[in-house]
């Protein structure tokens, strides 16, 4: 009895990955569509399915949230975007630790909402953890290393 328990929560878990799986692909494509609001709708669903069969720290979760909160940023709620981003940051340093690309990322993406959000001294802190990360392997970071020096530069001509 125990082992079909176990079984059967096996089983459940595998299916909340699908469904959380398919929720997260129709969403990127509803937002490739330019149906940002259905595809944020699609992820609070694929979030939901989270919270009832995965721990919140799990990758698959962290990806959800990180979907979430740059679908948020993409239609203007700063805010909103924000407490998700503030979330994976925390949840990617505890995952993969603080000199992750995945870390990188997040603090480039909060860097970017405080700048938007007009929080300067917030943004540029971020975005010089950020850099630090990157410039790891500046070879394979290039780019971004790029678009983080002109988010600096933008920052320093505010002031």
């Amino acid at each position: 009895e125990e082992k079909e328990e176990k079984e059967e929560k096996e089983r459940v878990v595998r299916l909340a990955r699908l469904r959380i799986d398919a929720m997260a692909r129709l969403a990127r494509w509803l937002d490739e569509q330019g149906r940002e609001h259905e595809a944020l709708t699609k992820l609070k669903s694929a979030e939901d399915t989270v919270k009832k069969a995965l721990k919140p720290d799990t990758p698959r979760a962290v990806d959800v949230k990180r979907d979430i909160a740059l679908l948020q940023l993409k239609l203007g709620e700063s805010d909103t975007a924000l407490e998700y981003l503030s979330e994976v940051h925390y949840l990617e340093l505890r995952l993969h630790g603080s000199r992750s690309l995945n870390v990188g990322r997040t603090l480039k993406a909060l860097g970017t909402v405080h700048m938007v959000r007009r929080h300067y001294a917030d943004a540029e802190h971020c975005l010089v953890q950020a850099l630090r990360i990157f410039e790891i392997d500046p070879v394979a970071n290039g780019l971004i290393i790029r678009d983080i020096h002109a988010k600096l530069d933008t920052i320093a001509a505010m002031h």
